[in-house]
């Protein structure tokens, strides 16, 4: 695994549904692992960190586990992160305190 908007963008490419990946790497996995009840959700109350994606479409290559190139035309990318109430991103984003 590279990254997680690498991993998500190639099970988009797979066919699962942009809804079922954001569950499946939030609340699914959050359940799995007995994390304490409402991480993995935005539910009032829980801890609400947050990792911030855009969808790109277009044609990307990336990677499979052979090392074979695949052209995918949607693909996750990270614009922020927030932890703890603070955002973190790129240069253009910049550190701030909510």
């Amino acid at each position: 695994m590279l990254d997680l908007a690498t991993t998500l963008s190639k099970f988009l490419h797979l066919g699962t549904k942009l809804e079922d990946v954001i569950a499946r790497a939030t609340m699914n996995a959050a359940n799995t692992f007995g994390f304490p009840k409402g991480l993995g959700t935005l539910r009032e109350g829980s801890e609400g960190d947050v990792a911030v994606f855009q969808l790109a479409e277009g044609d990307f290559a990336l990677e499979d586990s052979l090392k074979q190139s695949r052209v995918v035309h949607r693909r996750l990318l990270p614009v922020a992160t927030i932890k703890a109430g603070r955002v973190y991103g790129s240069a253009s984003i910049p550190v701030v305190t909510l």
